[in-house]
């Protein structure tokens, strides 16, 4: 029983590897990794030989903050001036405008989201924070929790 558990517990280890490389190129790693614990040898070949899925790929990055260039299509970062690919110059975001709900400052709207204070710290998103720059920093890493 001791060699079999040995033996699994490997096994679930390197089949790691494989899941690993599938999700590099855009593949669900727990799909692969329970496919690696069947089939271990066969599926790190078929790892490392298949192609990327570029939508899936593309997909993550547009969630993880970048943006297709309107004139060649290509993927760019959201502060980016100009495109890397074509040079075509980029309309830039310019920062939301914080604007105070009540005079005493207990609210306020950053990017469409409300900042409230609460005693001892301020929420936003449904977490706690000390300031209300570490909300606003909390709401800028964080587009896909409110977009």
């Amino acid at each position: 029983m001791k060699m079999f558990l040995g033996w699994f517990v490997t096994l679930a280890v390197i089949s790691v590897v494989p899941a690993w490389i599938a999700q590099s190129k855009g593949r669900s790693f727990w799909g692969w990794w329970f496919y690696a614990l069947l089939l271990w040898p066969i599926t790190l070949i078929h790892a490392a030989v298949m192609t990327s899925d570029v939508n899936r790929l593309e997909e993550r990055q547009l969630k993880g903050g970048h943006k297709k260039c309107p004139a060649c299509a290509e993927l760019i970062k959201q502060e980016a001036k100009l495109c890397k690919h074509c040079g075509t110059e980029q309309e830039v975001q310019e920062e939301a405008q914080v604007s105070v709900i009540n005079a005493e400052g207990a609210v306020e709207i950053y990017k469409g989201q409300p900042i409230h204070e609460i005693p001892g710290g301020y929420t936003a998103l449904g977490a706690w924070f000390k300031s209300v720059k570490q909300a606003k920093s909390y709401i800028d890493n964080n587009p896909n929790l409110y977009r």
